[in-house]
Order: structure tokens, then sequence, then C-alpha cells
């Protein structure tokens, strides 16, 4: 195997793609594949960006062929432009904020891609941990949920014991705002 090709399966093992979802992703990546087709070196680098975009933008072996489905009935013949410029922007979100989102999986090897360095073997496949054993279960009681008693014997308290009563602040007079240019008069707006 080429090392774009060993790049696309490192690349798609860490993202959980099978080769299903690799043949949707090359259909979208690469404009007139037909499945079963075998690619180019130029495509196999295609289909592996391709790869490293959705799986930042958070898309699952699963969501591939749903998302590419879907673009091509809603959009026809434009369907890859709207296709690239959706996933695109969702990446590059999900990219801007890895404190709320997390790393891709692909991460550390798309950025060692993006460094020009070769990327390393894949990494074994994590052996599958030994079931463990059943947790004993506790005997539910047999009381239903919603016909407990109220924890204490005192009502519940009312909305204005719960919340501070807080003033509106004042409201802003209406005109001009400080540092903007003026709106034009509504006659020159419908002349435009």
């Amino acid at each position: 195997m080429s090392a774009a090709r060993d790049t696309l399966a490192m690349l798609a093992q860490r993202a959980g793609y099978n080769a299903s979802a690799l043949e949707f992703i090359a259909s979208a990546a690469v404009p007139g594949f037909v499945p079963g087709q075998r690619l180019d070196e130029p495509q196999v680098e295609q289909v592996a960006q391709a790869v490293i975009v959705l799986a930042q933008g958070g898309a699952t072996n699963e969501h591939v062929p749903v998302l590419v489905d879907g673009y091509r009935e809603r959009f026809g013949d434009t369907w890859r432009d709207q296709f690239w410029e959706t996933r695109l922007r969702i990446a590059n979100s999900r990219y801007r904020q890895p404190e709320v989102y997390g790393l891709s999986p692909c991460h550390d090897l798309a950025e060692a891609l993006h460094n020009g360095d070769q990327p390393a073997a894949a990494p074994a496949a994590p052996a599958a941990p030994a079931p463990a054993a059943p947790a004993p279960v506790a005997p539910t009681p047999d009381v239903d949920v919603d016909e407990a008693p109220w924890p204490s014997d005192a009502p519940p308290p009312a909305a204005t014991e719960l919340a501070p009563t807080v003033e509106a602040p004042p409201a802003l007079p209406l005109g001009a705002i400080p540092g903007f240019p003026p709106a034009p008069a509504r006659d020159q707006r419908l002349a435009a």
C-alpha cells in the first residue's frame, strides 16, 4: 500500500469509518466517483482530507451516509458545494472550541500531516475489555415515585420565595446609537 492509502486507513480507523462510509465520503470528495472505483493518489489524499473534516465535525460512521444522501436529495447538482461549505463551517467551529467538543479522533494525525511529518504506524486496536461481573441489584421499594410524599411535611415554597425580586434596568431612550451613523430615513431605504 502507498503512504497516502496507509494514511487514509489510519484516519478512517481513528474516526471509526468503515468501507461503506468511505465510499460515501469518496463520492462527496471526488466528483465523478463510482462506488468500487480505484482512486489514484491525489484522489486518495482528497478523501483523507475529507475524513479529517468530517471527523472534526463530529460525523460518525452512521451519520455519513445519511448526510451525503440528504444533501444529494435536497440540493441536486450543487449538493457538493453545500455539503462541504456546511461541513467545513462545523469542523472549524468545533476545532476552535476543543473545551466544548473535545479533540477530533484524527487530531494528532491531522496535525502531523499538516506539519509535514510522516504519520506513525497505526496503533493496534485496543483489546476488548473483559466483561465485568454483574453488579448486584438492590431491590426497589414498592413505592411509586409519583406517589411518594414530599420530603418534608411543609408545603413546597412559593415561587416568590425561590427567586429574589430584581428591578428591571431603566429603558433606553430611542434615537441614535453613539458611535454608529444614523439610519437612513424610511423613504431613502425604499428608494434604494
